[in-house]
Formats: structure tokens, sequence, C-alpha cells
């Protein structure tokens, strides 16, 4: 006995319904801007962090400052108790008998070596990083400013000047502390050589290729490598502040 083929089913069928396509997000509406957009935009966070970078470092003649106008008020606390110290030991010194004659006064202790730097060392070595941190910040206010109106206004040829100006004086300065940390090395020790040395191996390899990279993936307008070394710019920034204020505080004169 053959076998029959079921019914059609019954009732009306609903048409076919090609499904709407996904509303694109964030990342894919930036994807599809212009390339110049894109390029302002990633000049626009390097600029950001860079400023980020002298907001980190801060000035530490000020903060020096900040801690000598704490230290007056403690000063003068001491003062009036030495002068009450003064009037009571006067009241008393009529009954009190003669003291007995004081000891040889021992000879005072050697110097000790704390392995920090000296002071002209220190403020030459801070001089150079302040330099060094004025050229950076110069670099990502030229992105963020006159090289992204330019980039926005469609002229490649003086972006593309702008950005390679800006740049100028960054390398030279940055091999200047470069020079100043392996000239010092050897004169200071323990935790203050410590921070020499992370000063110099940050400034030598990582920032400075990831400032060359970014001066390169903006010079060539290209899009993608902008994106990835801003990236990458950002987080050694953040290193290097990290390891200046760890040089100030461990290699400052005692």
């Amino acid at each position: 006995m053959s076998s029959q083929p079921p019914p059609p089913p019954s009732g009306p069928r609903e048409p076919f319904r090609i499904p709407p396509a996904p509303k694109p997000n964030v990342w894919r509406r930036f994807r599809a801007a212009p390339l110049w957009a894109q390029i302002l935009a990633w000049g626009a966070t390097a600029f950001i962090t860079l400023i980020v970078l002298g907001l980190a470092l801060g000035d530490p003649q000020a903060a020096d400052q900040s801690a000598d106008r704490a230290s007056s008020a403690p000063a003068a606390t001491t003062t009036a108790g030495n002068l009450l110290d003064s009037a009571g030991s006067a009241a008393t010194t009529a009954s009190t008998p003669a003291p007995a004659p004081e000891p040889a006064p021992t000879p005072p202790p050697e110097d000790v070596d704390t392995g920090r730097m000296s002071t002209g060392e220190f403020e030459f070595s801070s001089q150079l990083i302040e330099q060094a941190n004025d050229e950076i910040t110069a670099y990502g206010e030229a992105l963020g400013g006159e090289c992204a109106a330019l980039f926005s206004a469609l002229e490649a040829a003086a972006a593309i000047d702008c950005v390679k100006e800006g740049y100028d004086g960054v390398e030279g300065d940055l091999g200047g502390v470069v020079a100043q940390m392996e000239s010092v090395r050897g004169d200071v020790a323990k935790r203050c050589r410590a921070a020499v040395d992370r000063v110099y191996k940050v400034a030598n390899v990582p920032l400075f290729q990831a400032l060359r990279a970014s001066r390169d993936a903006f010079v060539s307008i290209d899009a993608p490598a902008a994106r990835r070394t801003s990236r990458k710019l950002q987080s050694e920034i953040t290193r290097w502040a990290r390891v200046v204020l760890e040089f100030r505080a461990e290699c400052a004169p005692a």
C-alpha cells in the first residue's frame, strides 16, 4: 500500500520577511567616518593624554614650598614652648646647686653615604627631565590643536608639516635625559640607583619608540596606525610619569 504525502497546511501563509539590519554601534559609526575625522579624533586623544603628563608630574618646587608652609606652624609652637621652659628654669636657678662640669664633647659622626644625588646632580637631572616633558607636551598640543585643524580642513601637506614641527626637539631632549642618567648612575647607590635605572630604561626604549611611532602614523595619515600608537603612547606616558615621581622621591638630596 503506497504512502500518501501529507496534506498542505490549511489557512493563509505568512509572507517571508527580511530581518532588519542591525543598528550600527558607536565603534562602527566611527570606523565609517571619513579618514580625516578618524585622525582628528585620535589626535585629540593624544593631546589629552599628553596633558595628563603635566598634571601627573606637577611642579616639585611648588610641593617644596607647600611643605615649608606646613612646617612653619609646628615651629612656632616649639618656640613658644622653649620660652616657657626658659622662664621656668630662670625661676628655679637660685635654689638649684651648681651643675657638675660637663664631659668633653664627642666628635661629630662621620657623614653616612645615603646613596642619593648631590644637590647639583639632582637639580641638573630634574632640569633635563622637565625640558623633555615640555617638548612632549608641546607635541601633544600641536596634535590636538593646529595639526588637527589642518587635518579637518583636508590640508594634508600642511598638517604633515605641523606634526613634524611639533615633534621637533622631542628626541633630542629625551636623549639628554638618557645620557644624564647613564652619567650619574655610578655616583649613586641603593634605591636612588634603582630609580635612575628605571628612568633610563623607560626613556631610552619604550617611550622613545612610542613617540616616534605616533609621529610616523600621523605623518603617513594612517588612521589604524594612529589609533594603535595613541593607545601605546598613553600607556608609556603613564609609566614615564610614575618613574619620574619615584626618581624625585628616591634621589633628592637628604
